[in-house]
C-alpha cells in the first residue's frame, strides 16, 4: 500500500531528524562542559550545568515533537526516549561512585517521575494558553 509506504518514510525522517537533534544536544553537552573546566570542577558545578541544560533539552525536544501530526501520548514517548539516552550523558556520570547501587532507581524517579511530570505540566500550560 503507498500510503503505509509514505507513513513508513515519514517515520523515517522523523526518526532520523530526532536522532540528528539527539546527537547535536550530546555536542552541545561537551562544549558546555569544556567551558567550565578547572580546579572547581566538583559536583556542585557540574550539577548546576547539567540541570539548566537538560531543562533546554526538554524544551527543545517538545518544540521538535510539536511540528509532527501524531497523538500527543506517542509525542510524549518520543521525548522521553530521547531523555532516556540524554540523561546517560548528561546526568548519570555525575553521581558518585557511591550511588551506583541506586543508579536505576534514581534514573526512574527522575525521568518516569519528575520529567515525565514536568512535561505533563508544560503541556497543560501551553492549551490553557498560560505562560510557563
Amino acid at each position: 500500500n503507498p500510503i503505509d509506504k509514505k507513513l513508513t518514510l515519514k517515520e523515517t525522517n522523523m526518526r532520523n531528524e530526532l536522532r540528528e537533534l539527539i546527537d547535536n544536544l550530546k555536542l552541545q553537552w561537551l562544549d558546555v562542559q569544556k567551558a567550565k573546566r578547572g580546579w572547581f570542577g566538583n559536583v556542585v558545578s557540574r550539577f548546576s550545568l547539567a540541570v539548566p541544560f537538560f531543562l533546554r533539552a526538554i524544551d527543545e525536544l517538545m518544540k521538535f515533537v510539536a511540528k509532527f501530526q501524531m497523538e500527543g501520548v506517542a509525542k510524549k514517548a518520543l521525548v522521553m526516549e530521547a531523555l532516556n539516552e540524554l540523561y546517560d550523558t548528561v546526568v548519570a556520570p555525575l553521581f558518585p561512585f557511591w550511588i551506583v547501587p541506586w543508579k536505576s532507581t534514581l534514573k526512574e524517579l527522575i525521568l518516569d517521575v519528575m520529567v515525565s511530570s514536568f512535561i505533563d505540566f508544560l503541556v497543560s500550560r501551553l492549551r490553557e494558553n498560560k505562560p510557563v
